[in-house]
């Protein structure tokens, strides 16, 4: 979101990794791998962290299950926010975001939300758009879709409603890169996620995430490393072995 993640955290990782690098991934098809710094501090404090995964190539939406964690990892740290989120990034000013949050925004517990930046115009007040808390401990599903033919509106879903709980306003982009996200706030805190039966709009409808080709890791202290389980899942592990990035 803007005050901790919109322009100066959350996408500032992005502008580094992926609002450039997978750009440049694109034309030449390559695979992205972010290196950050070593820290030095050993107590708990602020770090803003996340590990993302995804395609480089530009669809119309991206829907998928996110898993809402445990009570005890997402309470552990509970003055510094924790996200688990599916987007379509066209760049650092241009982007889609639906998932949940948790210790921010007043929300202490896991809930729903939907954000946007549309050339540097974000949700009314900078504020996401909410839709409800999360039980912890369970997989819910999340898309974010602009429907071919039409204005470039996008719609933000949650499980099963039968109707979007939010609309984006005209974006200056119609078709982006989807990414599936893990980010915390304080380098103690897990970047455990799990998004399973991931998939992306096509003007011939929803298809499998193959062919993944984008990856981000920010992680320094306490690191998580993204997996590759098959074309539908991915998991962000503290294993080593087998990662992306």
């Amino acid at each position: 979101m803007r005050p901790e993640r919109g322009g100066s955290a959350r996408r500032l990782a992005c502008q580094i990794a992926l609002g450039c690098l997978l750009g440049a991934a694109t034309a030449a098809g390559t695979t992205l791998a972010s290196a950050t710094p070593s820290a030095s501090a050993d107590t708990c404090s602020t770090a803003k962290a996340q590990v993302e995964g995804g395609r480089s190539s530009s669809h119309y939406g991206v829907r998928g299950d996110v898993y809402v964690n445990t009570k005890s990892t997402v309470n552990a740290y509970s003055s510094d926010m924790f996200v688990r989120s599916l987007s379509v990034f066209s760049d650092s000013n241009n982007w889609v975001e639906v998932g949940w949050l948790a210790h921010n925004y007043g929300k202490s517990s896991p809930t729903v939300f939907a954000f946007w930046d549309n050339a540097g115009h974000y949700p009314p007040n900078d504020t996401p758009v909410f839709h409800g808390t999360l039980s912890y401990d369970t997989n819910r599903t999340f898309w974010v879709v602009n429907l071919p033919g039409g204005n470039p509106i996008f719609q933000f879903w949650f499980d099963g409603d039968t109707s979007p709980f939010a609309f984006s306003p005209t974006m200056g982009f119609g078709t982006a890169p989807p990414l599936g996200n893990s980010e915390r706030h304080n380098w103690c805190q897990s970047l455990y996620a799990h998004f399973n039966n991931l998939n992306d709009y096509t003007t011939s409808g929803w298809e499998t995430w193959d062919n993944w080709n984008a990856c981000l890791n920010t992680t320094s202290r306490n690191p998580y490393y993204p997996h590759r389980d098959s074309d539908t899942e991915f998991h962000v592990t503290t294993d080593s072995s087998g990662k992306l990035c």
